[in-house]
């Protein structure tokens, strides 16, 4: 492994650290790690989808195993949506720590798109997961967070740090169980000021949709510009709207009055 890709994951690391925190734990207490890794594994993008459906194993290979070249990437017929990912990563987590998510919490889900790409769904998500382990030393708190790419990579991340402190969040609702979907949000809040701007800007942009325990069963979809004149007002570059995950209302719009 070359030391471009080491410093690129060690960022990543840090940053996927941060989120975790953040998102997840309200005023952490000081806590020691006992423990932390991060790896990265390949799969091939076009097949395992099916390849899960049937039931099929070895489906992922390590990425240092991988063969030159690369998995090739295929943006003409790679299509994923939200339940695309949430089946790769709970398979992922079931090949790599042989155990289900049965007894994890989902405190954050989070999907990427491009703004020119919509219609095929997310290129990335996220998950941040977590349980308390109980050791005969005392209980601890493991951090789990997959990243998978639909052009055919995972980065993984496992934390366990003791002692477990804080207020710890999570999704009440399993992702996959959810009545408006990501798709749904990213449609709504296109129909609601989301495709002005990208028409605006000519969709030189990207779109998230995150949900974690403290925003109570809420989609929140950010649009953020980039290549813009720094003239450019930060409203003309940032719109955020968030969705409620059971009826689709609109909870909030920033900037204010930013809804069409």
């Amino acid at each position: 492994m070359d030391a471009t890709r080491i410093q690129i994951k060690l960022i990543i690391v840090t940053v996927l650290m941060i989120g975790v925190a953040l998102a997840c734990q309200l005023f952490p207490e000081k806590e020691t790690t006992i423990s932390s890794d991060i790896g990265d594994y390949s799969f091939n993008s076009e097949t395992i989808i099916d390849a899960l459906a049937q039931g099929e194993q070895g489906v992922f290979s390590p990425l240092s195993e991988t063969p030159t070249p690369a998995p090739v990437h295929h943006p003409k017929t790679t299509a994923w949506n939200s339940l695309d990912f949430l089946l790769v990563a709970r398979a992922f987590h079931q090949f790599y720590w042989q155990e289900t998510l049965d007894e994890w919490q989902f405190c954050v889900v989070w999907y990427d798109y491009h703004c020119a790409d919509v219609t095929r769904g997310p290129y990335s998500a996220k998950f941040w997961l977590y349980k308390v382990n109980n050791r005969p030393e005392g209980k601890t708190s493991v951090l789990h967070t997959t990243s998978i790419y639909r052009d055919g990579e995972i980065i993984w991340l496992e934390e366990e740090k003791t002692p477990v402190g804080g207020q710890w969040y999570y999704m009440h609702t399993e992702p996959e169980q959810v009545r408006i979907s990501a798709e749904d949000a990213v449609q709504i809040a296109d129909e609601n000021g989301g495709l002005a701007l990208r028409s605006r800007i000519e969709n030189n942009c990207e779109i998230s949709v995150s949900a974690n325990g403290p925003q109570e069963n809420e989609w929140l979809v950010s649009y953020i510009a980039f290549s813009l004149s720094p003239l450019d007002h930060v409203w003309d570059r940032l719109f955020k709207i968030k969705i409620n995950m059971d009826t689709g209302n609109i909870t909030a719009v920033y900037p204010p009055g930013s809804k069409k």
